[in-house]
């Protein structure tokens, strides 16, 4: 039972950490105004922090800890790349080709990252 809200919990906030994740980079890809306002910065700290939050407690139901079950291990590694890449997508790209590029590859990252969920 536990499992189970964890779990929705989690994808939940997978869906809404992505889709964030895709509208941001269009936005900044299209110099819009709003990727400046105070919530567009602040909201993907909040759902990302559950996303985590969720995730280790699914690690610990499951006791499929990372370093003992390897597709957890790939899978955090990736999210490592995922979150690198998206800073330099969104704070340290100084042009468009680079933030482009960066935000390319880390959606490219999070088809791996879905890839290695869903065919474990």
């Amino acid at each position: 039972m536990i499992y189970e809200a964890v779990k929705g919990m989690h994808l939940l906030c997978v869906l809404m950490s992505l889709g964030g994740f895709f509208a941001r980079g269009v936005g900044h890809l299209c110099e819009a105004h709003w990727v400046n306002e105070r919530w567009v910065k602040v909201l993907p700290h909040v759902v990302d922090s559950l996303l985590l939050l969720s995730g280790i407690s699914l690690i610990i139901i499951t006791r499929q800890y990372p370093g003992e079950t390897l597709w957890i291990s790939v899978k955090l590694g990736l999210v490592v790349a995922y979150i690198l890449l998206g800073i330099i997508a969104f704070r340290l790209a100084r042009t468009r080709l680079q933030r482009l590029s960066a935000w390319g590859m880390a959606l490219m990252v999070v088809g791996l990252i879905l890839f290695v969920a869903t065919s474990r």
